[in-house]
């Protein structure tokens, strides 16, 4: 089984083309799958473009009238997903932008991995030279590397740290789950691309196999983009709970710990 989510903040003009790709796609995966949708707080006509889908699609629609933020809805997005799962060894959760910045198309190369062993899948959207992020999302990237390395972070180089889009097997998610709790806990502004590095910083460090697949940003017209340079850099620079999903729970009580006895010596 394969639990999607696609959260949906006003993309009226894209959440109909996400939902009628992926539809198309998993027509030729022999998998089954369930859709999860938020609409958060959306303004525009997003409710009206995802109904028709309701009878197409195994979709269940959770409607958000007041926005709880990006971080808060995934989080709930992968609890409800962990505690669906009956096979949690072999279920995957797959995050999709309702941007349709990703086309649904990339399951069937993530497919046959799925049916594998791969636990944790990658977005590699730096690696193409058309169709790839621009240049200040490429900036952004290298800049997260440096301060996530600075805050005591540990991952291979040209990761492409700031992807919303992630792939993991829901037994990895419940494994990790006490440095996932971190999304739950971001301030409704904080920007998307802060919980992908979040989510990827709880799940790659004991991932048995982590597969990276190239993906190329579509080109198509969607509403202005939402991503800021300057609120992602202070949010990872800054915020805690990018530290509670950095380290586990029992090394941030030896880190505090071992702060206090050196304290104590000092005195």
């Amino acid at each position: 089984m394969i639990y999607f989510y696609i959260p949906v903040r006003n993309e009226q003009g894209t959440a109909g083309v996400m939902l009628y790709r992926l539809m198309e796609s998993m027509r030729a995966v022999d998998m089954e799958y369930e859709v999860h949708l938020t609409l958060d707080g959306c303004t525009d006509d997003s409710a009206e473009v995802v109904e028709p889908y309701l009878k197409k699609l195994p979709l269940t629609v959770t409607h958000n009238q007041s926005r709880l933020g990006y971080g808060k809805c995934l989080y709930e997005a992968i609890r409800k997903a962990s505690a669906a799962s009956q096979n949690p060894k072999r279920d995957f959760f797959v995050i999709l932008d309702a941007d349709f910045s990703v086309d649904p198309a990339e399951i069937k190369e993530m497919a046959p991995g799925i049916e594998r062993n791969v636990v944790l899948y990658l977005p590699d959207r730096l690696s193409p030279a058309k169709n790839g992020i621009g240049l200040i999302k490429r900036i952004a990237n290298k800049l997260a590397d440096k301060l996530l390395r600075r805050r005591g972070a540990k991952f291979p180089e040209n990761i492409d740290l700031l992807s919303t889009v992630r792939a993991c097997r829901i037994q990895h998610l419940r494994r990790n789950m006490s440095r996932v709790d971190a999304l739950g806990a971001l301030p409704a502004n904080t920007p998307p691309a802060v919980s992908g590095a979040m989510l990827y910083m709880s799940l790659h460090d004991n991932s048995k196999k982590t597969e990276v697949l190239e993906m190329r940003e579509q080109r198509m017209t969607r509403r202005k983009s939402r991503f800021s340079l300057f609120g992602v850099l202070r949010n990872l620079m800054f915020s805690s709970l990018v530290e509670k999903a950095i380290f586990e729970p029992e090394r941030e009580r030896d880190n505090r710990g071992r702060g206090r006895s050196r304290s104590s010596r000092s005195r």
